[in-house]
Parts: C-alpha cells; sequence; structure tokens
C-alpha cells in the first residue's frame, strides 16, 4: 500500500509539474496577418427618369388637399376636376389641354385600357349620361381628383363601386419634350 501511494503521490507530482511547465512556457505567436476588407465596388447610380405623365402628376399631388371650386384652375382659386387636370399639365409641362372633362375625352390621343393604366393618365367618367368628371391615374387602382362630393382635391380607389359604375375610359396624354429646352408639345385635334 506505500507503494501505491508513493506511485500515485509520483504520478501526482509528475503532472503537476507538467501542468506548472506549459505555465511558465512562453506563448507561441503566430504570425499576424492582416486582411483588409475591400469595399465592394459601388453599384452605378440608377436614375429612373419619369415620364411627362408622371410629372404632371406630381404636380397634381402636390394639390391634394386644396379646395374644390366649380370653375377653378389654380391652388388660389381652388380647382374642379378638369381645372386640377389643365393646371398639372400647363404649370408642368406647358401643355395647354382643353377646359372641360368632355373636351379633354375627345382629344386626340390614345385610349387606354383601364389594366393598362399608369400614372399620369387621365380617367373619365360619366356621370348623368355624358363624361362630366376627370381624375389623373396614381397607381395601385387609385386616382386623384377634385370632387364636389368632399370639397377637396383627394384620392380614391376606382374599384369603388359608384366610380367603377361611372368609369367610361382613359387616355394617356401623350407629350414630346424636347431636351434643348425641355418644352412640350401636344397635337389636340
Amino acid at each position: 500500500m506505500f507503494m501505491t501511494r508513493i506511485t500515485l503521490n509520483a504520478a501526482l507530482l509528475t503532472s503537476l509539474m507538467a501542468l506548472a511547465g506549459c505555465a511558465t512556457q512562453q506563448p507561441v505567436h503566430e504570425p499576424v496577418v492582416v486582411v483588409q476588407k475591400m469595399a465592394p465596388e459601388p453599384e452605378p447610380e440608377v436614375v429612373e427618369q419619369s415620364s411627362p405623365q408622371e410629372d404632371a402628376l406630381a404636380q397634381a399631388l402636390d394639390q391634394l388637399g386644396a379646395r374644390y371650386r366649380y370653375g377653378g384652375a389654380s391652388p388660389q382659386a381652388g380647382f374642379d376636376c378638369s381645372g386640377l387636370v389643365h393646371y398639372a399639365f400647363q404649370n408642368t409641362l406647358s401643355v395647354d389641354l382643353p377646359r372641360s372633362s368632355r373636351a379633354m375625352s375627345r382629344m386626340d390621343q390614345p385610349t387606354v385600357k383601364r389594366a393598362d393604366l399608369q400614372p399620369g393618365d387621365l380617367i373619365f367618367f360619366k356621370i348623368g349620361g355624358q363624361v362630366s368628371h376627370v381624375g389623373m391615374y396614381v397607381g395601385d387602382d387609385q386616382f386623384l381628383h377634385a370632387n364636389r362630393s368632399g370639397g377637396k382635391v383627394r384620392i380614391d380607389n376606382l374599384s369603388d363601386r359608384y366610380w367603377q359604375n361611372h368609369f367610361f375610359l382613359a387616355k394617356r396624354v401623350e407629350v414630346e419634350v424636347e431636351a434643348a429646352d425641355a418644352t412640350a408639345s401636344l397635337s389636340l385635334d
């Protein structure tokens, strides 16, 4: 038993010395490798150019909340439906559209299917058997218009039953914008 205890103590002492030796050894330093993370090359900035119709729509959207006024065609006076559309195209593109919704609907401009509407397209409604209201398509089945009911320029949903029942046609005002002087021309026929 004595031998076993000595053998055990010796083994324990040897283990402790080995551990102590590990603790006193100088750490081995690996060479430090500096890795520089390269920034990804910047992607070319994509500048989406808006269409003339979208520019006119943006001008009309600036009038959101303006008061309704029959015959009105300015922020100061208020707007009726055709006055708002006329104002947006005149101030943005210098295009002089007809002043009534009925005359606008008769312009020699492409008719657009409802499924193919794009922001800035004109949307016409027949109320009382004739075209008597116009708005501008915003997107996502929404349109902007100056509405007597509610008394202001607002956005409504084209899918609402009332507007669905009175929807007549849509037109895209095609405008040629010259880059040199940014004036627009339009054939109204």
